[in-house]
This record gives C-alpha cells, sequence and structure tokens, in this order.
C-alpha cells in the first residue's frame, strides 16, 4: 500500500491563490507541499473534479455566490487543504487512500505514530473499515 501510494498522481489546488497543480507524483510533492505560485501551503488534494472545484473556488475569490452543493463541495476541498497545511505530504497521502475522506483522514493524523509503519497500518485499517461497513450505510 505504501509504495502504491507514493508512487500515486493527485491535482493540487491552492485556496490562496487558486492555481491548480495537475498530475504531481506524491513522491515529488516533498514533506512540505508548496504552491508552485503563491509558496502557500494550503493546498487542497483533488482527484476528481478538479477542475469544477477550481472554477468553484474562483468565483468565491471573485466574491460571486454560490449554491449550497457548491459550498458544501468547497468546503470539502477545504478541510483537504487544512489537513496538507498540517500534516503535509502525510496529508496527501491519507486522502487517497480509498474510503478515507477528510474527517476520517483528521483521525488518523491526528495519532501519534511511532513510526511510519504505524501510520500505513492505520490507513489500511481505517480503509478495511470503510469496506467492510460500506455496503450497510444505505439500509434502513
Amino acid at each position: 500500500m505504501k509504495t502504491a501510494l507514493y508512487s500515486e498522481f493527485v491535482n493540487l489546488l491552492c485556496f490562496q491563490c487558486g492555481h491548480l497543480a495537475e498530475n504531481i507524483g506524491v513522491a515529488d510533492a516533498g514533506e512540505n507541499p508548496k504552491c508552485r505560485k503563491c509558496r502557500s501551503g494550503l493546498l487542497a488534494p483533488v482527484r476528481w473534479g478538479s477542475q469544477m472545484v477550481k472554477d468553484i473556488l474562483k468565483r468565491k475569490i471573485a466574491g460571486e455566490p454560490l449554491g449550497d452543493d457548491e459550498r458544501e463541495a468547497l468546503a470539502k476541498a477545504r478541510r483537504s487543504a487544512d489537513l496538507v497545511l498540517s500534516y503535509g505530504r502525510k496529508g496527501i497521502l491519507a486522502q487517497l487512500v480509498y474510503g478515507i475522506g477528510p474527517q476520517t483522514a483528521s483521525r488518523v493524523l491526528a495519532k501519534m505514530h511511532d513510526d511510519e509503519e504505524a501510520f500505513f497500518k492505520d490507513l489500511l485499517d481505517a480503509k478495511l473499515r470503510f469496506i467492510t461497513t460500506r455496503p450497510f450505510w444505505d439500509r434502513r
């Protein structure tokens, strides 16, 4: 899992200037990734809909009104960016794991891991928990 995550590519959206850096190798992102334009560390890793989130952010920066769905998408991306700002590349790695969003990533990242292996074990545990519980979420 560790090797697979480090070989992933991700788009990083800067919440400071709105620049979208595309296809950044996780291994090449550095311990504390920064925007290539403004040097901010407030970067949201976006894998799907990156252009859509970028457009919403540009409209927000320009002061245009946003719909509820747009505000929700932007809030989720902002939570992702906050994790990258606080935890650096580990914030990106955690959010690349299947089934782990900003909330679960935050819980995993907040633990005091003695080493990188413990960090990846917690990520794997969170992924497996998602996989085993997901089929029951929509049942009433």
